[in-house]
């Protein structure tokens, strides 16, 4: 998913990003203040930088086994649960969710 393709896109409400996506890059849904849920699939390797960043809407986000960028998450502060599926890639670099004061991780 290409750098900024549907950064701050104000009617964007849910995601379910396909199979054939690898990355989420740098800004890909940064902005969305309507986007209230993402599902991400087990084809995805890593969220880079900001990819969320300020989904101040973003409640819900299954996350696959992949590496999580530095503030891939950053200022989703209604963020309340993150929904992982354990595997041997996961990484989740310190400041990914920072500013998600709500967090609560399984």
């Amino acid at each position: 998913m290409g750098c900024c393709v549907f950064k701050d896109c104000s009617s964007l409400a849910s995601v379910t990003i396909p199979d054939s996506v690898t990355q989420i890059d740098f800004n890909a849904f940064a902005g969305c203040g309507s986007l209230a849920s993402v599902t991400i699939p087990d084809s995805v390797e890593r969220i880079l930088t900001n990819a969320f960043k300020s989904c101040v809407s973003l409640t819900c986000v299954t996350v696959p086994d992949c590496f999580i960028e530095e503030d891939a998450f950053a200022g989703c502060s209604a963020l309340t649960l993150v929904v992982p599926i354990c595997g041997k890639r996961r990484r989740l670099r310190v400041a990914a969710l920072t500013g998600c004061k709500q967090i609560q991780a399984k």
